[in-house]
């Protein structure tokens, strides 16, 4: 009955300025219990009762009328909860003193049923995170006699289908739904602003406190989505051009770029891009983020994945050397893969096994680190710092939950994963997932040669990229279950392999004779190219690196003692690659950047010519005019 019946009671009470059936039906509930605890909603509204009453008795002169009115503010102070009512009034939270002033209140008001009877407060927001001007036009209230504030707390209750929204980025359902399960007579707004500084906390799906923090340093005292309110304010129209993400999903200056219509009403009109991406944009299919495809993960799915131990299986090696064909063996043994797969082409006939949008997510990491899938370069580890790697590695946790929410065990493929292996152990163990690792391997000339088929590259510079992969890959992952696979093996004998995975994983394949049946139709001899001779081989005069590195994974791989030796070995390998990066590290980058102003120049020339050409057009168009009007 209170939750269906009290808010229209109480709407009807405010029209009429009659709460004489409110003030029944709240000493009904409190003789049953009903109101244990009290619901904020209604805290307000009692507050607004005796506020009401308050200001009755000083303008009523009729003995009787001022009689019931004082008969009826006693009731009020009777209620059981009338002192959880004295220290709510006293408490809410609501009430900025700063912002108040800033909009000509000049004294000082520090309890509810202050702000609420003062002569300006139907006009006045109490808190940057009420926009009351907002507010009364979405609710139409500009000639209604509620009082805004109120309204807000008597609707957002939960009662009615869609609660009303105190500003454009503050969603009280998600809200309630996402962190007021098991407290429905809290109001969501007055709860966030007793918790906006905790970890997880945020007043929309889209709108990220923690990123936001993050990426803009402010401290957890300070409200996230105030300091984006102010900042949108203070700065008008160059913010909602040109300022901050409020979350990891969406790119303000890409989504400007992708949709005219939204910039144009950017600059006409004062439009804020990432309001509209949230409230209609996502509805209307646009992307707030290049590599967005889909809904992101909630909140709560964030929340709830590392409920469960799930398996993650990732396969680390370089490219060519068979990690589509191992992550669809491990995929056949039950093992769930991306729902976006890259479709088969003539140099991966039977598939890439890896994700469209996982690698585009890889290039923009590679990038910010200026780096590339084809560097023969090394990270500075120092890059993985930065708040732009932050983000990635909250669009590499968004992509975990929505791929994998339902799966107890997934394997996934991207050669660049080499590069970016730190990054991935880190969000894997920040949502409890279990890590095993496989790292295949192939015979560098092999490797080489493959590459320089696809891509053209000399057989020097797919060496140094082999090493790169495998010494990095190594590295990284040592602490954490692995095993290395060679490639020939791989093809040659498949069952082998699967086998031994399985086993050394503890990976439960209830038809292992099925799986080994599919794995066999898989793996063909006849995509075993690139084979190289004893001929090549010595034609090819590998590097001492090269050979070495080979040898050790083609020994590790067969080895189950103690492994320092092999890691030794490597080590210090690696640390001789380091020195010659010093030789001729800057003489590449310094190449690299010419490339990238060349390209920049090329880019900048073809927009000159279109531009030309659309000036020349437009001038021939011009003087046809002219000469038309001048035959008439």
């Amino acid at each position: 009955m209170m939750d269906e019946r009290l808010p229209k009671i109480f709407n009807d009470a405010e029209l009429l300025k009659d709460w004489s059936a409110s003030l029944q039906m709240l000493q009904t509930l409190s003789s049953t219990g009903s109101l244990n605890p009290l619901p904020d909603w209604l805290a307000v509204e009692i507050i607004w009762m005796e506020v009401q009453f308050e200001q009755q008795l000083l303008k009523i002169d009729q003995h009787t009328q001022h009689q019931f009115i004082k008969k009826s503010l006693l009731t009020l102070k009777n209620l059981p909860y009338y002192q959880e009512l004295i220290q709510f009034n006293q408490q809410v939270q609501i009430l900025d003193q700063q912002y108040l002033r800033s909009q000509g209140i000049d004294i000082i008001i520090n309890k509810l049923s202050e702000y609420l009877a003062h002569p300006k407060s139907k006009e006045i927001s109490p808190h940057p995170l009420f926009n009351i001007f907002h507010y009364k036009h979405l609710e139409r209230l500009n000639q209604s006699p509620h009082h805004p504030l109120v309204h807000f707390f008597r609707h957002s209750s939960g009662c009615r289908n869609k609660s009303p929204v105190p500003n454009p980025y503050f969603d009280c359902d998600w809200y309630r739904e996402n962190y007021l399960q098991d407290q429905p007579f809290k109001n969501p707004l007055l709860h966030y602003l007793a918790h906006f500084h905790e970890t997880g906390i945020q007043p929309s799906q889209y709108f990220n406190n923690d990123y936001v923090r993050q990426t803009q340093k402010i401290p957890a005292d300070v409200d996230p989505l105030a300091y984006y309110l102010k900042q949108l304010q203070s700065q008008g129209v160059n913010f909602r051009k040109n300022g901050f993400s409020p979350c990891p999903y969406f790119d303000r200056e890409y989504y400007l770029a992708s949709y005219q219509d939204i910039k144009t009403a950017t600059e006409e009109r004062g439009l804020e891009p990432f309001q509209h991406f949230s409230v209609s944009g996502i509805k209307e299919g646009r992307l707030g983020h290049p590599w967005l495809r889909r809904n992101m993960a909630t909140q709560s799915m964030v929340e709830k994945f590392p409920a469960n131990k799930r398996l993650a299986v990732l396969i680390l090696g370089m490219h060519r050397s068979g990690t589509s064909a191992i992550t669809r063996m491990i995929n056949l043994l039950g093992l769930d893969v991306t729902t976006d797969l890259m479709p088969p082409a003539s140099a991966n006939p039977t598939g890439y096994w890896e994700s469209v949008e996982l690698r585009e997510i890889h290039d923009g990491m590679l990038s910010s680190l200026d780096s590339s899938w084809d560097s023969i370069l090394a990270i500075d580890d120092s890059k993985f710092e930065t708040e732009t790697i932050a983000r990635f590695k909250t669009l590499l946790i968004d992509y975990i939950v929505r791929e994998f929410s339902g799966s107890e065990s997934f394997v996934i493929k991207d050669p660049r994963m080499c590069r970016l292996i730190p990054l991935w152990l880190d969000v894997l163990n920040g949502l409890n997932v279990q890590i095993k690792i496989v790292l295949p391997f192939r015979h560098p000339l092999e490797v080489a040669k493959s590459l320089q088929k696809r891509e053209g590259f000399c057989l020097e510079k797919s060496f140094l990229l082999w090493l790169r992969h495998v010494l990095n890959a190594e590295k990284y992952t040592r602490g954490v279950k692995r095993c290395f696979v060679s490639y020939s093996q791989i093809v040659t004998n498949p069952q082998k392999v699967i086998n031994a995975i399985a086993e050394q994983y503890s990976i439960d394949v209830p038809n292992i004779s099925d799986s080994e049946e599919q794995i066999k139709q898989f793996i063909d001899g006849q995509y075993y190219h690139q084979r190289i001779t004893d001929f090549e081989l010595n034609e090819a005069n590998l590097s001492g690196w090269i050979l070495q590195v080979y040898e050790i994974l083609n020994e590790w791989s067969e080895y189950t003692g103690d492994e320092q030796h092999f890691m030794n070995q490597l080590d210090n390998i690696a640390e001789s690659m380091r020195q010659a990066d010093k030789l001729y590290g800057n003489i590449i980058r310094e190449k690299n950047n010419l490339h990238s102003a060349q390209l920049q120049t090329n880019k900048q020339a073809c927009e000159l010519a279109i531009q030309i050409k659309q000036l020349l057009e437009q001038n021939s168009g011009l003087e046809a005019i002219a000469k038309h009007n001048s035959l008439k």
